[in-house]
């Protein structure tokens, strides 16, 4: 259970970074296909080639507030955006 929340934190964390740097919020198809990779290559990664307990569940706890932090900056960008488009 560990290794899966520390591989979706991090899918997280990577998928918001993503969407905030180049502004791909409106391409949910392609966000959830970045998601999706980094979660299944960083589980994998966890369960066969790094040894237990290598990434402890504190990188989830850092990982989870910065990708919420991100999308919410991604919102807001947005939202300037759009506002400055008027």
């Amino acid at each position: 259970m560990t290794a899966f929340l520390v591989s979706l934190s991090i899918a997280m964390v990577l998928t918001s970074l993503f969407a905030f740097r180049h502004d791909n919020w409106r391409r949910p198809r392609l966000l959830a296909a970045y998601f999706t990779v980094f979660l299944v290559l960083e589980w994998v990664a966890e369960a066969y080639l790094l040894p237990p307990g290598a990434i402890p569940l504190e990188v989830a706890y850092v990982c989870f507030p910065l990708s919420f932090a991100f999308a919410a900056a991604c919102y807001a960008m947005h939202r300037y955006q759009a506002s400055i488009d008027r």
